[in-house]
């Protein structure tokens, strides 16, 4: 009996440590979305994490942390009778010479052309190559 009892001494640990991995042993996910077990309130769960989602190993235990989505700035050019975006956004923040303007009322987005707007006449753009128009773009 005694050597029984030896022995789960001995072996408890060991099998305790290899269930609990080290946080240098998981490797943070290189693109999201990413499938991950958590184990919540004692049980095993599968979580996805989005692209608004990191595995932080630094921390131990690795932790799941928010990551804030960065906008692409694009500095447009015109074109035309417009300023093309160049990219799909899912939304978009425009800046004509510094100053942020108001979809609607100050220009409009159609097919990935920004138009700017003067007063009633909405066909009448009144932007100039030399504008500096900046748009902030998120994927």
């Amino acid at each position: 009996m005694r050597s029984i009892v030896s022995l789960l001494l001995v072996l408890m640990p060991a099998a305790y440590a290899q269930t609990r991995p080290d946080a240098r042993q998981i490797k943070a996910p290189p693109t999201p979305p990413v499938t991950v077990l958590v184990f919540q309130s004692g049980r095993a769960v599968l979580a996805t994490l989005g692209p608004g989602l990191t595995l932080d190993t630094t921390a131990s235990p690795p932790q799941i942390r928010a990551v804030a989505a960065a906008p692409d700035f694009l500095r447009l050019s015109k074109s035309g009778s417009g300023w093309p975006l160049g990219a799909s956004c899912a939304k978009v923040a425009v800046y004509r010479n510094g100053i942020r303007q108001l979809e609607a009322e100050d220009y409009q987005l159609t097919a990935g052309i920004v138009t700017f707007r003067s007063g009633a006449a909405s066909s009448d753009d009144p932007s100039e190559p030399p504008d500096i128009v900046v748009a902030e773009c998120w994927k």
